[in-house]
């Protein structure tokens, strides 16, 4: 196995904070006393729905980290949502909510090692990929546009060293994640698909790792999307915030794309063209030249779907029910994609 520091994270055991404890941070830190907290199932953290004075539905998400997330790691993502509050207010992220001493992030020592804990606001709406029907035209174009104006203002982020491997969910890492975890994969069509998609990948990752990185979101897809009824198609908001790293400006793209994609049209890349056509409207000094780069980050992306969960399940004991797919879907979308690109690789040079 490799050694990457989201393995170790993966693989450390640590104490689950319980809803008191929670509730005791939120008085203090934040002046929040009679709150209601549900806990929500994540990888690696301790996360809760955070409603307050009675109130039926939440206000706020409290995040605290996993012992083995750095300061500078939780600063860096805290400062970037401060960044996009100041300077793309009309994009509708979650906030980030200040402690009582005017500081980002909260100090949680609860008898072992020590977490950090952010306080941000509960974004309304319903998840666009639990939704009925499909994404509208206008959502779509939505989706490519918020992308956009977040990574434009994420790129002047420049103070954050990162280290390749502490987010598993980097499309860079398919080829060794691969070598590592397909022997746990007992469907030998599915580790195929694996297969070809770690050789797409490798066949583009030259021109991939030469390009300029800055930080992106990183987990940019339907599940961390949320609408309106009463507008669905625009987006109410843009959460989970906590896989941002360092990487090129179309391996977030790529990966926001490959959630798109949908078998049951006679186009199934049609929700990708037009999410993608917005994106390239807000960002004109995009370099088309890399948009026969996007189909390989898809199926790394895709391929990754099918191969975290089964390892955050060996390694961590967590149940991979709160992922956005279930397994034979995660396969089915990594076969779509490989389906698509069989003999050509400009399939959106075009938009």
């Amino acid at each position: 196995m490799h050694d990457f520091e989201g393995y170790r994270t993966l693989g450390q055991p640590h104490e689950t904070i319980d809803e008191r404890k929670a509730g005791d941070l939120l008085a203090r830190d934040y002046g929040l006393d009679g709150v209601r907290l549900e806990r929500i199932a994540t990888e690696r953290d301790d996360t809760f729905a955070v409603a307050v004075h009675g109130e039926r539905s939440p206000r706020y998400l409290l995040k605290i980290e996993h012992p083995a997330e750095d300061y500078e790691t939780v600063l860096m993502r805290a400062r970037a949502l401060r960044m996009l509050e100041r300077r793309a207010a009309n994009v509708p992220v979650t906030r980030l909510v200040p402690c009582l001493d005017g500081g980002m992030i909260a100090r949680s020592d609860t008898g072992g090692p020590t977490r950090w804990a952010t306080l941000t606001t509960f974004v309304t709406g319903h998840i666009v990929s639990s939704s009925p029907g499909r994404p509208s035209h206008a959502l779509l174009a939505d989706i490519g546009d918020r992308l956009a104006r977040i990574q434009q203002v994420l790129a002047d982020e420049r103070g954050y060293e990162d280290r390749l491997g502490r987010i598993l969910w980097d499309v860079r890492l398919l080829p060794a994640i691969a070598q590592d975890v397909l022997p746990m994969v007992d469907d030998a069509a599915a580790r195929e698909l694996i297969e070809q998609a770690v050789a797409t990948y490798e066949s583009a990752s030259g021109r991939i790792d030469a390009l300029p990185q800055q930080l992106c979101h990183g987990d940019f897809h339907p599940g961390n999307i949320t609408v309106r009824d009463d507008r669905p198609g625009e987006i109410a908001g843009i959460i989970d915030f906590g896989d941002m790293h360092l990487m090129p400006a179309v391996c977030d793209l790529g990966t926001a794309l490959c959630y798109l994609a949908d078998g049951a049209l006679a186009d199934p890349l049609e929700p990708c063209r037009i999410a993608l056509a917005a994106y390239l409207r807000a960002n004109p000094d995009f370099d088309r030249g890399q948009l026969p780069l996007l189909m390989p980050v898809m199926q790394a992306r895709a391929a990754l779907i099918v191969l975290l969960p089964l390892l955050a399940e060996r390694r961590s004991g967590v149940s991979p029910e709160h992922y956005l797919f279930r397994p034979e879907s995660r396969i089915a979308r990594l076969r779509l994609l490989q389906s698509l690109s069989a003999g050509s690789r400009d399939l959106f040079t075009g938009v």
